[in-house]
This record gives structure tokens, sequence and C-alpha cells, in this order.
């Protein structure tokens, strides 16, 4: 997305707005992402409903050993909202936003009645309150995103002082992250991802963003492995998981 950026300090007042700065995602892809909403939401409720949602509990319990209930949350590229809803069923107030308007068509047409939980779509007149969020989650959207230190100087300006950014990225050492892209080089996920970085990495990155990392990184998602029950174990070890999460705070 080309954006206009607003620069925004730590200065900033609550009643300005920042904007999604050239690092979004909004744009990017959008059209895979709007066909396979429905699928990749069908997946995410089969694993719920089997208890081994483990990329939506990993976040929630990141956002509930960091930020108090009840809090205001940004789900930053929710995707179908299924993080966004279980972050509301446990108290918090959430906005989810993605750039795919099918994905938040899904997101949507959940069951939302008595929760503090609404979606929209993401676009470049998407503007954020500075200072608004106590939490801000991002679950796979840093890796497709051509410039992730405007995103993350985006996320600073919107979070609270005491407010906590919650994201994942994709992990360079993950030996099963590298079969899978030999086994399936035009897989059209990966031909959008920008970004792979080990932890380092990500702590450099997000350092010079102003952020600092205070917990993980924690691995996960390796679908060989997660598929039985015995061998998912394996997802967490730093050179099988292809994602990571870690929990920063502002500087």
């Amino acid at each position: 997305m080309r954006a206009e950026a607003i620069a925004a300090s730590d200065e900033t007042t609550r009643d300005e707005t920042v904007s999604p700065q050239e690092g979004s995602p909004t744009g990017i892809g959008d059209s895979l992402f709007d066909r396979t909403a429905e699928a990749f939401a069908r997946t995410a409720d089969a694993q719920i409903a089997a208890g081994r949602y483990v990329r939506g509990q990993l976040f929630v319990d990141a956002v509930k050993r960091s930020s108090p209930q009840p809090g205001r949350v940004l789900d930053y590229g929710c995707g179908p909202g299924r993080i966004s809803r279980l972050l509301s069923e446990e108290g918090y107030a959430v906005t989810g936003l993605d750039p795919s308007s099918g994905m938040v068509d899904v997101a949507r047409a959940q069951a939302r009645a008595g929760l503090a939980l609404e979606f929209g779509v993401l676009d470049a007149d998407t503007g954020f309150e500075a200072g608004a969020y106590d939490a801000i989650v991002c679950s796979s959207v840093i890796e497709y995103v051509e410039d992730p230190e405007e995103l993350l100087r985006t996320f600073h300006a919107a979070l609270a002082p005491a407010g906590v950014l919650i994201a994942s990225y994709a992990n360079r050492g993950s030996l099963w992250g590298s079969y899978a892209r030999l086994r399936n080089p035009a897989a059209p996920h990966r031909s959008l991802q920008h970004h792979l970085w080990t932890f380092r990495g990500a702590k450099r990155v997000l350092a010079r963003s102003g952020f600092e990392i205070v917990a993980g990184p924690t691995y996960y998602d390796a679908e060989g492995f997660d598929r039985r029950p015995g061998l998912r174990f394996m997802s967490a070890l730093p050179w099988i998981g292809t994602l990571a999460i870690v929990t920063a705070v502002r500087r």
C-alpha cells in the first residue's frame, strides 16, 4: 500500500491519528486471501472445536499475561477473525482489521452477540487514534509487508504508553520451512513473503522501531507434525516451527 505517512512521536496526543505506513499489507495478495477466506475459517473452527488451535491460544495467552482486562486490542491483519473473537470472549474490546474484504466478511459472520467486537476493512484511509490500544496483535502479517519498520512505528504510535505488541514472524531458522519451500516453491503465499527472520533479526528490527522484546520467542506451526498428536511438540522447536511469536513493549 502507498499511504501518506503521518509522523507520531511519544508526545502525540490521543486526539491525533496515525495512518498505516508503507509497511501495511493492504493490496498485497488481497485476491488470494479473498478466495481462501472461508477455507481458512473452516480450518480454524475445526481446530478450535478440537482444542488444538495453537496459533490462537498462543496469542490469547500472551495478551492475557501482558495486558489486563478490560482493555482495547487491535487485531491487525485479523483474517477470518477467530483470534479477535477469542480475545473478545476473554473480556477485551477488540477491533479486527484486514485488507481482504473477503476475510472481513467471514469475520463479521461470526456470532458476536454480547461481545465488544468489531471488524473493518483496512485501506489507505484507515487511521489509528494515537495511544488508543492497550495491546496490538499481529499474526502472520509482518513477513508480507515491504517495510516492516514503518508498520511497527505505526503500532508504536497507536499503543498506549504501557501497551504491548504481540506479533509473529516467519522463522528463518526453520528446517521444516526450508524443506517446505524446496518441496513446493510455487506456493502462492510464499511468493508474497518479503522477510524471514532469526530471533536476533526480529529483535533488531523491533528495537529500531522503538520496541523491546520481553517474552518469547515461542515457535509453532509445522503442518506435517501438527497433524500428528504425538509429534505436535516438534513445532515448538526453534529449528522446526515455521513461525515465532514474541511480546514487545514500547521503549
